[in-house]
């Protein structure tokens, strides 16, 4: 230090000698994440930070899974500069989209370094995760973890007729839990996945009323059932319209069985004839 010192102040007389160890970048953050921040999954030994769209959470990832799953975390993370990323804890800082929540992002990086073990929809938990994997998988390119997803939404609402049919006369338990079709058909045509359409659509069709779905209340007497989801514009058009068939054929029908009644004749009387008109 002092020969640093006396050569610096023999070619620098009126400045001060520049520290041996230069303070750290503005864009390094030497307070690491606190517990409370730490989002689900958290690896200690990660060596990527990704900050949730609300704020709320920070994940520690691996970079390798990452873009090892995703074609849009290949691309983000290949093109990162040391010049303008934050770093916290030796760890590069990346921030997702404001609509990428907590909740979302804790169950698709949990569904990427874990796999999905979700193999039925049991519980509207289940009907959250494998929605929220579903819909950022699309949205990030992760084409494997999309396939898992819509496999399992497909259990209970089937793309072949075959597998409809048998899913709705199969006998169920007492009090099923049953997932609301309505979610279904907004994730289905939110991430494309138009494979789900058919049977949530018709689901919904003989499972719930017209005033239900537009919240029209036709008799005073029997208000309608408030449902909890709002069914999105474009296929509230189109269940008006199967709403519509759906009572057109059971008019048909009813017609029709009783076009068929007034055709038929009386079975003849089997009565036992009385003795006396016996021949003897």
């Amino acid at each position: 230090m002092k020969i640093i010192s006396s050569r610096w102040s023999s070619t620098h007389p009126n400045t001060p000698p520049p520290p041996l160890h230069p303070p750290p970048s503005p864009r390094t953050a030497m307070r690491p994440i606190s517990p409370s921040m730490r989002g689900t999954p958290w690896f200690e030994d990660g060596n990527i930070l990704i900050s949730s769209g609300d704020g709320e959470s920070v994940f520690k990832l691996y970079t390798g899974l990452l873009m090892y799953s995703s074609a849009h975390f290949e691309e983000r993370l290949n093109g990162l500069s040391g010049d303008t990323t934050e770093v916290i804890d030796n760890c590069e800082k990346i921030e997702m989209d404001k609509d990428d929540s907590t909740r979302d992002l804790s169950h698709f990086f949990q569904a990427m370094h874990c796999g999905i073990t979700i193999t039925s929809l049991d519980s509207l938990h289940d009907l959250t995760t494998i929605t929220s994997i579903l819909r950022l998988a699309t949205k990030y390119g992760a084409h494997a973890l999309r396939a898992r997803a819509v496999a399992v939404l497909q259990v209970h609402f089937p793309s072949t007729l075959s597998a409809f049919n048998l899913k709705i006369t199969s006998p169920t338990s007492p009090s099923p839990w049953l997932p609301d079709p309505i979610i279904v058909i907004n994730i289905a045509r939110e991430t494309s996945s138009f494979m789900l359409l058919p049977s949530a659509m018709a689901l919904l069709t003989n499972d719930t009323s017209a005033s239900e779905v537009f919240g029209v209340c036709l008799h005073a007497t029997s208000p309608p059932r408030v449902l909890r989801h709002e069914l999105n514009m474009t296929d509230a058009l189109k269940f008006g319209l199967m709403k519509q068939l759906h009572q057109d054929s059971i008019a048909i029908l009813f017609k029709f069985m009783r076009g068929v009644a007034v055709g038929c004749y009386q079975p003849p009387d089997m009565s036992r004839r009385c003795t006396r008109t016996a021949p003897i």
